[in-house]
């Protein structure tokens, strides 16, 4: 058994590391071009809904209903501005084709434009971000908060 020991360990190592080379997978980084994948409002309420605490589970839906924001390109490929690419289907009459913002990554938060978002995953091909965010537009009561999730892929 000692003798066998050395050799078990050596075709541990080399075939680990066959693995990460043959499948030329990227790795891990914010600093690409992602995809919205899907976004919903996961809780509503008062300020308490900011306290939520978002799992990967709760975006793990196909989405079915199109949103203007669905073909969104997020380039975080800086390491300083995020560029937000609106694709073909606009959110008003008057979207840039692209918006520049400034974005900070401090450990698991995202402070973007100012407005912190809490990294929920970040894989090689998903990137899960929540938000809580004020919900005064549109037919939500004036006193709601929301927590947002997003899903994006990592674009290929």
């Amino acid at each position: 058994m000692r003798t066998r020991l050395p050799g078990l360990i050596f075709c541990a190592c080399f075939l680990g590391s066959c693995d990460a080379d043959d499948d030329g997978a990227p790795t891990v980084t914010l600093n690409t071009r992602w995809q919205m994948y899907s976004n919903k409002v996961l809780v509503l309420g008062g300020t308490e809904a900011c306290a939520y605490k978002t799992k990967p589970s709760d975006m793990a839906f196909k989405p079915t209903n199109t949103t203007c924001q669905d073909d969104d390109i997020y380039d975080f490929s800086s390491t300083t501005e995020l560029v937000i690419e609106h694709g073909t289907r606009s959110c008003s009459a008057n979207e840039p084709a692209s918006a520049t913002t400034t974005y900070e990554r401090q450990g698991g938060k995202l402070v973007i434009g100012g407005r912190e978002h809490t990294i929920v995953q970040l894989t090689r091909d998903t990137l899960i971000l929540d938000v809580c965010l004020p919900l005064a537009a549109g037919n939500w009561p004036t006193t709601s908060y929301g927590k947002v999730g997003m899903k994006l892929a990592r674009i290929k």
